[in-house]
């Protein structure tokens, strides 16, 4: 599917490098594009793009494909093309159909709860609140409309039909049933309220108090960008409000990315639960009273402010234009780089038990492009209770020729260990994975050099670390013309020694002339053919060293085969 927006500057539904260069002739797709729900502005030029059908059906578009195939501007060619791939799509799935059929929805939603049990992140514990011993509770209070009307899924087309949905309160009363427990809505609280005296009162006196948090629902799915990251209207202030009287709050957060928790250290414990769906109120249950310890890691950063996030100063554009300002460095990429301390870091989540990582060992010391290697280690739970871990492997470059991040995910395991059990864990890395595009030379490319491969349990937390060297080409950190500053041919003994032959050569040089002549050229802040015209006049013509730096680059290039 085609998204909606522009890519350097051409529209990703029209945009035949993406669709076509890329998608097809590099990756070696060959099924059908579809257009994102009227993404298409142009439907002759989706067409040639590459782009086969048009979603929805529009009468206005298919005028305009048809005028276009009259008039030449799709050939009858384009068109078979893409008549061809829907057949084929078409026949595949009659082909594969099962009209008899069934489905084994008890199963199916037995299977969503799992999902959300092993999925929801404990982000905060404070003094083992959690899970909850319903022997040594009277009393609890529940809060928020979420807990009878779960926040499950976004809006739009992010919207499913459950076959059932399991509602948190229930779920709480069934795995509590000797437990008072009272539910109280937001709007129970405000003030000059009939029920406000009532419903603080209750709070009071609670043992716990569980806060169902969520972000606007129905905004936070199709077809709106999120203006800020706080809750709900009055859930934030609220929050803060009963941690002032009762510090025994657990939020449970229902939300579809990272919001900001300025009551964060006034409550005793947090959920995220996320858009757990239709199981999620069982699954939140069972982590609250413990049947299920919580093992989900974030797969976001949550900031301590939204004047943290990597867009701020640029989101979310003006002028029908967004600039990416981040670049490569989204989410934690970002946080490191600029050493920002987020509430809580990428690859971050909490148990009811804990674990120890040792014994790190590497299968080779050095990888090239085509290497892959192995990380084993050993975790250990040390805790009292069953539990499961995800380990994370990074991998942090040490001279990047580009602009790089710190450090990368580059792999990940989950690990169920017993208390005091410990597992040899294995992680495989190829080398593949751990190269970058380089826009100039137009190549998936691997940087020579050391390297260190981080374990940790978040990318904030790392226990155990190797370095390894990789055996790459040694690149120039850009293509080189006669505008490039010298010190550029420089930065690679094999350029350095090309560049004085030819000099040599080209000046009549000695060996000695030759060095001084390198010495001048490496403080030099000109482009390489003003650098040397400024001491050897037009000896050496602009063509001539742009001749000379082409083929450089060619016989540098000649060495991409073992970088790529």
């Amino acid at each position: 599917m085609s998204s909606y927006n522009r890519l350097n500057d051409v529209q990703t539904a029209e945009n035949h490098w993406l669709l076509t260069e890329v998608l097809r002739d590099e990756w070696g797709y060959d099924g059908v594009v579809v257009s994102d729900w009227h993404g298409i502005k142009d439907r002759p030029a989706s067409m040639n793009a590459g782009n086969d059908l048009d979603m929805p059906e529009s009468g206005a578009r298919k005028q305009e494909l048809l005028a276009a195939v009259e008039d030449g501007q799709v050939s009858m060619q384009t068109l078979d093309r893409s008549c061809k791939r829907i057949l084929r799509l078409v026949r595949l799935a009659r082909n594969n159909a099962k009209p008899n059929a069934e489905a084994d929805f008890p199963r199916h939603h037995a299977l969503s709860q799992r999902m959300a049990a092993e999925s929801i992140v404990l982000l905060k514990n404070e003094n083992a609140t959690l899970p909850l011993l319903p022997a040594k509770l009277k009393k609890i209070v529940v809060v928020g409309a979420a807990a009878v009307e779960p926040v499950i899924q976004g809006s739009g087309c992010a919207t499913t039909r459950p076959t059932e949905v399991d509602i948190p309160l229930d779920e709480i009363r069934k795995r509590a049933p000797g437990v008072d427990i009272f539910y109280h809505t937001v709007a129970d609280f405000e003030a000059g309220d009939g029920s406000e005296t009532a419903a603080l009162a209750a709070v009071d006196a609670a043992d716990i108090v569980l806060f169902f948090a969520n972000t606007e629902v129905g905004y936070d799915g199709e077809g709106s960008d999120r203006k800020h990251l706080n809750l709900h209207d009055g859930q934030d202030a609220l929050i803060e409000r009963l941690a002032a009287r009762n510090s025994k709050i657990v939020v449970i957060l229902a939300t579809p990315d990272a919001v900001v928790m300025p009551w964060a250290g006034h409550v005793a414990a947090v959920l995220a639960a996320f858009f757990g769906g239709q199981g999620a109120g069982s699954a939140i249950a069972d982590v609250l009273f413990g049947s299920h310890n919580p093992s989900g890691k974030l797969t976001v950063t949550f900031p301590v402010q939204v004047e943290d996030i990597p867009g701020y100063l640029t989101y979310p554009g003006e002028g029908d234009r967004h600039i990416y300002s981040e670049g490569i460095h989204v989410g934690y990429r970002f946080y490191d780089k600029r050493k920002l301390a987020p509430l809580f870091p990428f690859g971050f989540g909490l148990s009811y038990t804990s674990f120890a990582y040792s014994n790190l060992s590497v299968d080779a010391d050095r990888i090239d492009a085509s290497s892959t290697i192995t990380l084993a280690f050993d975790i250990t739970n040390t805790g009292s209770v069953a539990g499961k871990e995800i380990a994370q492997v990074y991998a942090r470059p040490h001279q990047p020729r580009l602009i790089r991040p710190i450090r990368e995910l580059k792999g990940f395991a989950k690990v169920s260990l017993e208390p005091g059990e410990t597992k040899r864990v294995e992680i495989k890395i190829e080398s593949r994975d751990l190269r970058y595009y380089d826009p100039q030379y137009r190549r998936w490319l691997l940087d020579a050099g050391s390297l260190t491969f981080e374990v940790g349990a978040s990318s904030r937390d790392i226990r155990l670390e190797r370095t390894v060297e990789v055996e790459a080409a040694a690149l120039a950190s850009t293509v080189l013309n006669v505008e490039s500053q010298p010190f550029l041919v420089f930065e690679h003994d094999f350029a350095r020694q090309r560049f004085r032959a030819f000099l040599k050569q080209r000046l009549d040089l000695s060996d000695q002339e030759a060095d001084k002549m390198l010495e001048y050229c490496a403080g030099s802040f000109l482009g390489i053919h003003k650098t040397v015209a400024w001491v050897a006049g037009e000896t050496i013509s602009k063509a001539e060293m742009a001749a000379f730096l082409d083929s450089l680059n060619k016989e540098m290039g000649m060495t991409l085969t073992k970088a790529a």
